[in-house]
């Protein structure tokens, strides 16, 4: 959530302060008001590479993104899941400064757009790794030390997942028949437990009020209130 409206500070009406802190500060602490009792697995905010560095033109966003930066960290000590904000650079595919305007400009200073897939990628990473604090940015030459960061990474990104060594394996092992005849019936026995359970479970709905006929639908908030 975000406005622009770019002008340096001599030009700048109190109107286009406020209407650029707005999305950022209200939204903010809107967000929290309305889900700070939800049991979330966890908070994102989406803020940008300005609350650091800044940019021409943009003292009242970066403004905004301090706030919003500094409202999450504060958010730590309150909300009982974890808290990430990421800080990016600017996003060439979608949202509001993908435009030609916008990618001649900050490719000049020595910047590049991240794409949809990369800024997704990113999220996930995000969640898996559990840094909290991450600000992403796609570059050429050494304009990160221009901004005052270190070009060196500070930890090393591992793989989401790791292949699975089942395929591997099973070659080499030899099952004897009485041992496959065992499996077999644990197989079994597991599957008509499992279709018990499912019974069960329908029939636990049902003396609650829910899925008594056919075709019912509920959306999870709606179940829920329900229930």
């Amino acid at each position: 959530a975000l406005e622009l409206r770019d002008k340096r500070l001599e030009n700048m009406e109190e109107s286009d302060l406020l209407s650029v802190l707005s999305p950022k500060v209200h939204g903010s602490i809107h967000l929290y008001d309305h889900l700070r009792d939800e049991p979330l697995d966890f908070v994102m905010f989406f803020s940008s590479l300005n609350a650091f560095v800044g940019s021409p033109g943009q003292s009242n966003y970066a403004s905004a993104c301090t706030f919003q930066d500094t409202y999450a960290q504060s958010l730590r000590g309150v909300l009982r899941c974890p808290v990430h904000v990421i800080n990016w650079s600017y996003w060439s595919e979608s949202g509001i400064v993908a435009s030609s305007y916008y990618r001649t400009r900050l490719e000049s200073s020595g910047l590049y757009g991240i794409t949809d897939q990369e800024g997704l990628r990113a999220i996930e990473e995000v969640l898996s790794s559990g840094v909290e604090d991450l600000v992403m940015v796609k570059r050429h030459g050494d304009v990160l030390s221009e901004f005052g960061f270190e070009s060196r990474p500070e930890y090393d990104q591992l793989p989401l997942s790791s292949p699975s060594m089942i395929s591997e394996l099973v070659p080499g092992v030899e099952i004897s028949p009485s041992a496959q005849a065992s499996f077999e019936t644990l197989r079994s026995g597991f599957e008509q437990l499992l279709d018990w359970s499912e019974r069960l479970l329908l029939y636990s709905f049902q003396q609650l009020g829910v899925f008594q006929g056919t075709g019912e639908t509920y959306t999870a908030i709606g179940l829920k209130s329900r229930l």
